[in-house]
């Protein structure tokens, strides 16, 4: 499970960035979709802001259980679910957060990413927005342009690049 035993620098700064982030709505967000949730910690730091429900969803069997764990040590009504990139969720949501993996083992590939941006352009909606942090190598701005009509970072630093995507394009 990524992020094991530690905050990754990646998700603190997306967290760090979740106050201006959600300030930006016209209308407060209600529902929130943490793709790829690993052991919870946007979800849990999302909680205080809110929302009437958020759900977190992962593909790996740790994450899912660490991610309950934490959401309710938390005391957050967090709905986890044991997912592959949100495959079996249909509901839209206001916003998505993503710290979405890039490497299958030790080979970075960018199909992943792909299939991470084209699930949040399907899960957004129509005015909803994503957040996504990432590597500065990975060409983000590029391979979302075929899912979001707007993309902007909205911070960087060396290591890490954090992007918010919106204006979903047609439903793939």
């Amino acid at each position: 499970m990524f992020g094991a035993g530690r905050i990754d620098a990646g998700s603190a700064m997306l967290a760090a960035c979740m106050p201006a982030f959600f300030a930006g709505f016209d209308r407060a967000p209600r529902s929130l979709l943490d793709l790829g949730c690993g052991y919870g910690y946007l979800s849990v730091c999302a909680g205080g802001f809110g929302f009437e429900r958020i759900v977190a969803t992962d593909n790996c069997a740790a994450a899912i259980e660490a991610c309950k764990k934490n959401a309710a040590t938390s005391g957050l009504p967090i709905e986890v679910i044991a997912d592959d990139c949100a495959g079996s969720i249909r509901d839209p949501f206001d916003v998505v957060l993503c710290n979405p993996p890039f490497h299958r083992g030790f080979k970075a590939d960018s199909r992943l990413g792909l299939r991470f941006l084209q699930t949040a352009a399907n899960r957004l909606k129509p005015h909803g927005q994503a957040l996504f942090v990432v590597n500065q190598f990975i060409p983000l701005e590029k391979l979302a342009a075929s899912y979001f009509e707007s993309l902007e970072v909205i911070a960087r630093d060396p290591s890490f690049k954090l992007m918010t995507l919106s204006r979903p394009r047609l439903r793939y």
